[in-house]
């Protein structure tokens, strides 16, 4: 009884950063975002707002990235990528990302047609937002680089 009792009062004294119902949850000590609604767990460091290479590089980044004790990062796809912005918010993203450059992200969706070319999504709403992808050369332009990785069950 008096184990239970213990154990009561130490969940009890768990502090949660999110509240359940929350779409996003932040667990700063592995710097990364779970989305509860798609089970997806993003990159948030530092280097989320301060890497900026090719589509190439981005690719080799996601898929060598060691986070989290999680090694099966890879760069998001168009969907996942854009379905990370609210158009309700000038940063157009949640809050509970830190590191958010205004600028384009990389994804790894590639055109089938132009296999040369790769999709984008912009994060900042100075110019009202973009509602499709932005296509780009992969080797001509650099961009930033939010990896994704498919939470655990």
């Amino acid at each position: 009884m008096h184990k239970n009792v213990v154990n009561l009062l130490l969940l009890a004294s768990v502090d949660c950063s999110a509240n359940p119902s929350e779409q996003f949850i932040r667990d700063d000590s592995k710097e990364v975002v779970l989305d509860t609604a798609t089970n997806l767990m993003w990159e948030d460091t530092s280097h989320a707002e301060e890497v900026r290479t090719d589509w190439y590089d981005a690719i080799d980044y996601c898929e060598s990235l060691v986070l989290g004790g999680y090694n099966d990062w890879h760069l998001p796809n168009y969907n996942e990528l854009f379905n990370l912005r609210d158009p309700e918010k000038y940063k157009m993203i949640d809050d509970t990302f830190k590191y958010v450059h205004p600028y384009f992200y990389w994804t790894s969706t590639t055109l089938s047609k132009e296999p040369g070319y790769a999709a984008r999504v912009f994060f900042w709403d100075d110019d009202g937002g973009n509602d499709g992808p932005l296509i780009r050369p992969k080797t001509e332009d650099s961009y930033y680089v939010r990896c994704v990785r498919i939470a655990d069950e």
